[in-house]
């Protein structure tokens, strides 16, 4: 258990909760904020097992998640990663589903598909790609896996395996601070060297992607002209793409100027 300089009980409270389960355990205290990169990072560089399982605060495992993701060591044994999907916390998972496949390095393109806590990965993998960096906060995940990708073969359940918790106010849900971090993420993910440097034709969608996603994250709070504005700058970009992306562009747009978050 990493606490990032927490302010209130977060440690006393961990240290209660986990003595009462009977699990083996150790908590880290770093001694000043860092971002969920950094904490991650400590987690890991303390963690003496083979594989790594990530569990955010605000999130919960749902029942047998370990069990299904190691039971999926034995279908895809040259696999390096492995995650699933998230429900809302309180929400039940849906009888449907669909057979576990290879998430490829093209696929974060359109939509990042991976909740870091349903990620299983090997510690040699996240030590050799060099960990989450921690010049990012929010989007660090996404640069993470884009380098995992990029070498290994990532495998993704359709089956749910965590729970979130959605926070208003949350970075991940704030364009203003999450937006110009995930575009530092593909600036360096296409820049020479990064791992989508030989994929320059699709920058364009990736850029339109990110913003077409902060103009809903305007629109959520209330921001209906700041969420138009996002929405023709992602608009506009995936004209300019080579392989750009068929969305109901217009619907939503229209739905901005006259619907209510």
């Amino acid at each position: 258990v990493v606490d990032d300089a927490s302010s209130d009980t977060t440690v006393e409270a961990a240290q209660a909760s986990l003595e009462s389960s009977g699990l083996k355990f150790q908590v880290s205290s770093l001694s000043q904020n860092s971002g969920p990169a950094a904490s991650r990072n400590q987690g890991v560089s303390e963690a003496g097992g083979e594989w790594i399982a990530f569990l955010d605060a605000d999130d919960v495992w749902l029942s047998g998640r370990l069990a299904s993701q190691i039971a999926l060591m034995s279908r895809f044994p040259g696999a390096s990663m492995f995650c699933g999907k998230t429900i809302p916390i309180g929400e039940s998972p849906s009888a449907e589903g669909t057979e576990p496949g290879v998430l490829k390095l093209a696929d974060f393109i359109e939509n990042n598909q991976v909740a870091t806590s349903t990620v299983l990965i090997r510690k040699d993998v996240f030590l050799e790609v060099g960990g989450f960096d921690e010049q990012f906060r929010g989007p660090e995940d996404l640069d993470l896996w884009l380098r995992v990708a990029a070498d290994h073969r990532v495998i993704i359940d359709s089956e749910p395996i965590a729970g979130y918790r959605s926070v208003t106010g949350s970075l991940s849900m704030d364009e203003r601070k999450f937006l110009p971090e995930v575009l530092r993420v593909l600036d360096k993910a296409f820049g020479e060297g990064g791992s989508l440097f030989r994929m320059q034709e699709l920058r364009e969608t990736a850029v339109s992607t990110q913003l077409w996603n902060a103009s809903w994250m305007a629109f959520c709070r209330g921001a209906r002209f700041g969420a138009v504005g996002y929405w023709f700058r992602a608009y506009l970009q995936n004209r300019q793409a080579a392989n750009p992306i068929k969305r109901q562009w217009f619907r939503l747009l229209a739905r901005y100027l006259v619907g209510q978050p």
